[in-house]
């Protein structure tokens, strides 16, 4: 029979297990990666997968790594064979997909998102916007969001051409939405539960002319060595 103080001490381990994070008013959480993260991080493939227990900190790992990606990508002007520059051409300037395989499955990524992406980032809607899409703030019910890089203070960051920045959670229930899209960066959470016809349809997306083209795919072990992440 365990015990209520036996209890206790198990759901202070898995408190503990998280990495560490930190919150002041108006600011987003503070990052300390572990040391498989910090390692992952510094890794330079284009496509990494991730294998990793429940709890290991995947999601957060990602969306540092997704944040990462969106300020490269940002830096990253379009210029085409002959030398002209056709930044101006992308649209969204920068692209990005979280790809989970049901709605409840992305939660946790959307819930900490609100809590890495530093607040400032945040596109605010301008009163009377109308038409089109609202290119501002979080959309729970759509689940994306706009962002545009931006300092603390408000002014453009350095060397940034592509401040534009559209993430959106997507689901893997129907694999012939997922193109026609050119990504800079696509993270895919829970693979082991994606199916390989959505993979083969994700795929594509990353070979976009002018896009980062880059993705982070993780999750549990497949019980299959068939499955197309094992």
């Amino acid at each position: 029979m365990t015990t209520s103080a036996a209890r206790r001490r198990r759901r202070t381990k898995i408190i503990e297990s998280a990495p560490p994070v930190t919150q002041a008013a108006n600011r987003a959480m503070s990052y300390k990666p572990f040391p498989w993260q910090e390692k992952a991080h510094k890794t330079k493939a284009r496509f990494k997968n991730l294998w990793c227990g429940r709890r290991a900190g995947k999601s957060r790992f990602s969306i540092h790594e997704t944040m990462s990606a969106i300020v490269e990508a940002a830096k990253t002007p379009l210029i085409d064979s002959e030398g002209v520059d056709r930044t101006a051409s992308l649209s969204p300037q920068v692209h990005i997909w979280t790809v989970g395989p049901t709605n409840a499955q992305l939660r946790q990524v959307w819930n900490e998102m609100k809590d890495f992406i530093p607040p400032h980032w945040i596109v605010q809607g301008r009163p009377g916007q109308m038409g089109g899409r609202n290119r501002s703030g979080w959309k729970e019910d759509e689940m994306y969001v706009w962002l545009e890089l931006r300092g603390t203070d408000g002014r453009a960051l350095p060397g940034v051409v592509r401040p534009q920045v559209f993430w959106e959670l997507k689901t893997a229930d129907n694999p012939e939405a997922l193109q026609t899209v050119g990504l800079d960066f696509l993270h895919i959470t829970e693979a082991q539960d994606v199916k390989e016809t959505a993979w083969n349809k994700l795929r594509p997306t990353l070979d976009s002319p002018g896009r980062l083209g880059r993705a982070i795919i993780e999750g549990i072990p497949p019980l299959s060595k068939a499955h197309w992440f094992s």
